[in-house]
């Protein structure tokens, strides 16, 4: 949540700024804003995207500069909650990622100091603690220090001072890279923000904290120096400029990166897995699945797929304050696109003395780099809020574990990707019922064993692309309660994949229609092992064209930010 960018040499820095900020606003666009020094410190900042920023800044030269774009937490999405922040004497600048718990005991105290505020939010809170710190200590990286020893919670800051020309930095929690160019530095709380394919970088640990001027980047934790190692990573981008719709784009790049997944993992017909994951998933008395929204609902397939064996899937937000007590031979798959989801990260805090297997999309995400064996989802970059592409990847890795833990054959699997594509073919089907779906206000999405998952999944991508109010429920469970809603203005979307399942099907339709409500079906035609995952981006393409006829911001859902990086 939250996208933060910071320079310091001689770079033309107005350029890089809103290069590197389209580039974070998929990690939130509530607000944006800069900050520039010259001879005082000069501060744009909108309650709007970075395209109405832009049209409010005209081009400026400095030495050090940083930009920031914000999914709210606290307070309003307003200009005086916008970032970056100046403190009361305007000694400093500050942009921030993530959470504070404990502001509104330090905000008393600046408040008792005579310091006032003109926001809501954590954020101008520790602008003007810092600035209250260094009153005292004259002492800039020792004003940080002890920042960092009196907040609470999740922080990546860069700051600008009025004391001298450097980019200070302090990081917890939320992740921060420091990138070292030829003309200086760059900071970013997200590789893809450096807008290049070879990038030099050290990525910060928590409570580490320091400086980049033009010649040096100086780290420190707990006041001494860190020795600052320098990784090379290729990173594959894109023009932004040419993409219309990134949904679009990633659901029809769907059966290429599943393919070239396939191809990676599949050799021969033989399952390249490790041997000791599978091993410890054989042996393991439970296996937890952890994982929040679409990955959640990507673990919950893999408990079909593993009947025999004892699976909890458990969504990440619940997991960390369950209290549960686990087996020496539990095994915990942690599920995240980013990689960075905090839910995720602080939920592997409290099984991290287990063996634990992660399945991201960045292999150099903390999660990837925090587990026993991280499986890498291979499907590229997801701009687009709403995840598609990336539940494929995840579902693929896992029932490749199943078939290699059942010795099954993956003849099928292989032919995923043809069948993909022949699902994106039916977009003229998809329209068609988008047409009629696109009527209603609210509706239900009805499935019964593996396609109940299927319409959590199909559920959770309507109401977040369309804002339309959609609910999965088990389709057994209707008549318990839920058929109540059901009538002329509630219709329900039957999720079938299981062709067994046809005459249990017939009778709900049947408690429905005698009750006036409206029927619509998403199926597969086709005779094939996999369908469940062929109705799962027939979904994708629903809502998707639901989302166009009610000319919404399609990328970009209201309220939702991509990376979730606050709990």
């Amino acid at each position: 949540m939250c996208g933060i960018i910071g320079i310091n040499g001689n770079f033309n820095h107005y350029k890089l700024l809103f290069e590197g900020l389209k580039r974070l606003e998929y990690r939130g666009y509530d607000s944006s804003g800069i900050a520039y020094k010259d001879k005082e410190i000069k501060i744009i900042k909108v309650p709007s995207s970075i395209d109405t920023l832009k049209k409010e800044c005209q081009e400026f030269d400095s030495k050090v500069s940083l930009g920031h774009t914000r999914w709210a937490t606290h307070g309003k999405v307003n200009k005086e909650n916008t970032h970056p922040f100046i403190s009361n004497h305007k000694l400093f600048c500050l942009a921030h990622n993530g959470t504070i718990d404990n502001y509104l005991q330090i905000k008393e105290e600046l408040l008792k100091e005579n310091y006032f505020f003109n926001g809501e939010t954590d954020s101008e809170v520790i602008v003007n603690y810092l600035e209250y710190l260094y009153l005292k200590k004259q002492d800039v990286l020792k004003s940080i220090y002890l920042l960092d020893k009196k907040l609470k919670g999740s922080y990546s800051l860069l700051i600008i001072s009025k004391v001298d020309d450097n980019l200070y930095f302090l990081k917890n929690q939320t992740s921060l890279l420091i990138s070292k160019e030829k003309n200086g530095y760059l900071i970013s709380s997200d590789l893809y923000a450096f807008n290049k394919n070879v990038i030099d970088y050290y990525e910060l640990k928590d409570h580490e904290y320091g400086f980049v001027s033009q010649k040096e980047a100086r780290v420190y934790l707990n006041q001494i120096k860190e020795k600052v190692k320098y990784k090379k990573i290729k990173v594959d981008y894109e023009n932004f400029s040419s993409i219309n719709c990134f949904l679009e784009k990633e659901i029809f790049e769907c059966p290429r990166v599943i393919a070239d997944l396939i191809a990676h993992y599949i050799k021969k017909d033989k399952i390249l897995l490790p041997n000791k994951l599978i091993d410890k998933i054989i042996k393991a008395k439970t296996i937890f699945v952890i994982g929040c929204g679409t990955s959640y609902h990507a673990g919950l397939i893999f408990k079909r797929l593993l009947p025999n064996k004892n699976i909890k899937v458990v969504l990440a937000s619940e997991f960390i304050y369950e209290k549960l007590t686990f087996d020496k031979d539990d095994v915990f798959i942690l599920i995240s696109q980013s990689g960075e989801t905090l839910d995720v990260i602080k939920s592997y805090e409290l099984i991290k003395d287990h063996f634990t297997i992660g399945l991201t999309n960045n292999k150099e995400s903390r999660i990837a780099r925090k587990v026993d064996i991280n499986l890498d989802i291979m499907v590229k970059k997801e701009i687009s809020v709403a995840s598609t592409k990336a539940y494929f990847g995840e579902v693929v890795i896992l029932e490749l574990i199943a078939r290699k833990i059942n010795n099954k054959k993956v003849d099928d699997l292989k032919s995923l990707p043809k069948y993909l594509e022949s699902t994106l073919e039916r977009k003229e089907e998809a329209l068609e019922l988008a047409k009629e779906i696109s009527k209603y206000s609210s509706l239900y999405f009805l499935g019964k064993g593996i396609d109940y998952s299927l319409a959590l999944e199909c559920s959770l991508k309507l109401k977040e692309v369309t804002y339309i109010h959609s609910e999965a429920v088990y389709l057994g469970e209707l008549k318990h309660g839920p058929l109540s809603l059901v009538g002329k203005n509630f219709p329900s979307i039957i999720v079938s994949s299981q062709k067994e399942l046809k005459e249990v099907i017939e009778t709900s339709k049947s408690e429905i229609t005698s009750r006036g409500g409206k029927i619509f079906e998403i199926t597969s035609p086709f005779d094939y092992s996999l369908n469940y995952l062929l109705i799962v981006l027939f979904g994708d393409l629903l809502s998707l064209y639901v989302g166009r006829i009610l000319k919404v911001n399609i990328d970009k859902p209201r309220n939702l930010a991509k990376s979730v990086t606050v709990e």
